[in-house]
């Protein structure tokens, strides 16, 4: 090993000089016993050291790897690392112990060379020297990808410090690397094992040949002090302080050590630590892919997250901000209702406790009204197993916010995984006040939009669209929902249906369709029909959301995600043709009784491509044998456009909005919805009135 290798171990002031020149320098001596202990520190975590030798005749410096035994004294057993070097050519000087920051050189005399090993003496004071201003941790299989523009070169990361990283090439060739521009930005991949660690914009520092290995100096392009650029949030969700203090849990990906910290403040969206900027292992854009947050020492939640900045704070630390990438439902369920309550000790995002609060708040809301339990009265025992499963078990399909006082429940909203890539807002009901406290119903719809602010951005959420459907006299929804929707101006970010609601009273007397009517099973060609209709009349998102081609490959359907937990959920589609004329679409939406009160997600619709040329009779006679499977004697009827059963001189009845947002307008919609949760009651009112007046 050439002397390069000795000064890369060496800050840049005393390495030119040698081991020689900087005993001179040192910083400060050290005990012999405190040498011994961290000799024995060594030996106990199964490190390694250096030691120190210089070649007699042409006095070359070099550095051999080698394992230390236990030491109890002066004398000490060192196995070599590797091949064991020729002892009669060299002096044995030194040994040194490099923890990343500054190196330990303990003094040592040869007494006996015993071939794969030797025993040495300790003949005194250590010293230490060569103080970095950030410790530099080494690494292993972390393989590194540097490019620009075309140019791109492998290697692998050799060790980091805060806001750097030095890199051992993998092709030889000059220094810097031919094609490399050192003064532009140069983008770093960091993968270990296979899994993506870091990525990153960084800039060239310098490049140096250490014993035949090319390596190259990066800086994080943002210099290690804050994260990537990104725009601010004009209302962002509360910063929790908990106590006791959260822990943060995880091991490093590039060196492998477990690290533990004490969570700052924690929110929905991440969490935030400080760390002292001399060791810390985190930098902008390190990835995490299995984090423990361990609240109160007993509740463990796991997610994925980055960090997002590291940035200078109090008494010379740094604050290390983390957003959660991704976190299963479960474990959504858990962390966001420890958080909930947190914020608002009423707030309750998991269970409901006693199931005979809920009955008596959804009768006495009126939420349960007379038409609607009309439905669900013949299913009454039915009913009331399902919802305990909903709210008594642990299960990924429904999360159900409630506001409550001493078991009693004042305000309830409800989402549900109604579709494969779609949620769906249902079950609002709130009562006037509690003890004096009116805005019950807009700290239940706070809470939750706290929760799908996070939630709707993990991967494994897969949700693309947030949906409801509500009445037109519905005067909440409308302000809040429709009324962003105007704003909006974009039916691709969101939009809003109208469909006809009909009860189907089932007759026993079949009727079989005329001639050239026919009902078959929807192919792709038909829904590409479909599709072209919808694009014309609305150019909405309902087809999007209703995911009627399917889940994507690999991906668990929403069938079998419901059979997992024990419930029902299904999506039939059948077309109806006049001789070879698609007519309309028809959706066998089947799902367990109940789970929606109105049925919306166990109904027929009807999706009419031709109001002209489609009879209510022939429609009738089609649905019939259709609705047989849903076991019951007056089958909910969704018709879309709603105009239709008005065309066929029928009386409309109820009508429903199907609002769907495309989640890529989240953050807008979020926005919206917290400027105006943030308002009184009285100013609702009025905006409500000049909306109805049409003046806003």
């Amino acid at each position: 090993m050439n002397p390069d290798r000795v000064r890369y171990l060496l800050d840049r002031d005393t390495a030119r000089q040698g081991f020689s020149g900087a005993r001179g320098r040192q910083h400060a001596k050290v005990a012999p016993q405190v040498a011994i202990n961290r000799i024995n520190h060594l030996h106990f975590t199964n490190g390694c050291l250096q030691v120190h030798l210089r070649q007699v005749t042409s006095g070359e410096d070099v550095l051999v790897q080698a394992l230390p035994g236990p030491c109890t004294g002066e004398e000490l057993t060192v196995t070599w690392g590797g091949a064991p070097p020729d002892l009669v050519d060299y002096l044995v000087l030194d040994l040194v112990i490099d923890d990343g920051r500054r190196l330990m050189l303990i003094p040592v005399r040869l007494k006996v060379d015993e071939g794969l090993s030797m025993v040495v003496e300790i003949k005194g004071a250590g010293y230490l020297y060569g103080r970095r201003q950030a410790t530099r941790y080494a690494c292993a299989h972390t393989r590194a990808r540097i490019s620009q523009g075309s140019f791109t070169i492998q290697g692998e990361l050799v060790d980091f410090a805060y806001g750097g990283f030095r890199i051992r090439l993998q092709d030889p060739g000059p220094l810097p690397p031919a094609g490399l521009d050192v003064l532009a930005p140069l983008r770093l991949s960091l993968a270990n094992h296979g899994e993506e660690a870091y990525c990153g914009q960084c800039r060239y520092l310098r490049s140096d040949l250490v014993e035949r290995d090319r390596v190259m100096v990066l800086q994080c392009g943002d210099g290690g002090r804050k994260g990537a650029p990104r725009r601010r949030r004009i209302i962002r969700n509360p910063r929790l302080c908990l106590s006791p203090v959260p822990k943060i849990i995880f091991r490093h990906p590039l060196t492998g050590r477990e690290v533990q910290y004490e969570a700052v403040n924690v929110s929905h969206s991440g969490f935030m630590v400080e760390d002292d900027p001399r060791e810390t292992l985190l930098f902008p854009g390190l990835q995490i892919r299995d984090v423990v947050i361990l609240i109160a020492n007993a509740v463990e939640v796991r997610c994925a997250a980055r960090v997002l900045y590291v940035r200078p704070h109090r008494h010379k630390g740094v604050q290390v901000g983390f957003a959660i990438t991704d976190m299963d439902i479960l474990n959504c369920h858990t962390y966001f209702d420890i958080l909930g309550n947190a914020y608002d000790g009423h707030a309750n995002l998991k269970n409901v406790m006693k199931i005979e609060n809920l009955w008596d708040f959804f009768f006495s809301t009126g939420f349960i009204y007379p038409s609607k339990y009309e439905l669900i009265s013949s299913y009454t025992d039915e009913f009331k197993k399902i919802y305990h499963k909903i709210y008594r078990g642990k299960q990924e399909i429904f999360f159900n916010s409630t506001y409550q006082h001493n078991g009693k429940i004042f305000g309830h909203l409800s989402i549900i995984r109604a579709y494969q890539r779609a949620m769906m807002l249902q079950h609002m009901a709130a009562l006037p006040e509690m003890h004096g406290r009116k805005r019950i119903g807009l700290d239940v719809v706070q809470q939750v939009f706290f929760y799908f602010d996070a939630f709707h951005r993990y991967p494994s959420a897969r949700v693309e669209y947030l949906m409801s459907f509500f009445r037109p006299t519905s005067s909440f929804n409308i302000y809040f929902l429709q009324g962003f929707c105007k704003r909006l101006q974009n039916l691709k970010g969101c939009s809003m249906d109208l469909f006809a609601y009909h009860l189907q009273r089932q007759s026993d007397e079949a009727v079989p369709l005329p001639e050239p009517w026919r009902v078959v099973e929807c192919t792709l060609e038909d829904i590409d029909c479909l599709e072209k209709f919808y694009a014309a009349r609305s150019g909405g998102l309902l087809l999007d959301a209703l995911a009627l081609r399917g889940q994507a490959a690999g991906e668990e359907s929403l069938e079998d995600l419901y059979r997992r937990y024990g419930f029902t959920r299904s999506l039939e589609l059948y077309s109806l043709f006049h001789g070879e004329c698609l007519k309309a679409v028809i959706l066998l939406d089947r799902s367990d009784l109940a789970i929606n009160f109105s049925e919306l997600l166990n109904t027929i619709k009807v999706l009419v491509i031709d109001e002209q040329d489609l009879a209510w009779d022939i429609l009738q006679a089609a649905l019939r044998p259709l609705a047989v499977c849903y076991g019951m004697d007056t089958v909910p009827l969704m018709v879309y456009p709603a105009q239709y059963l008005e065309h066929q001189g029928l009386d409309p009845g109820r009508q429903y909005w199907a609002w769907i947002l495309n989640t890529r307008y989240a953050d807008v919609f979020l926005q919206d919805m917290k400027r105006k949760i943030r308002i009184t009651p009285v100013k609702i009112a009025l905006r409500y009135v000049l909306a109805r007046l049409g003046k806003t």
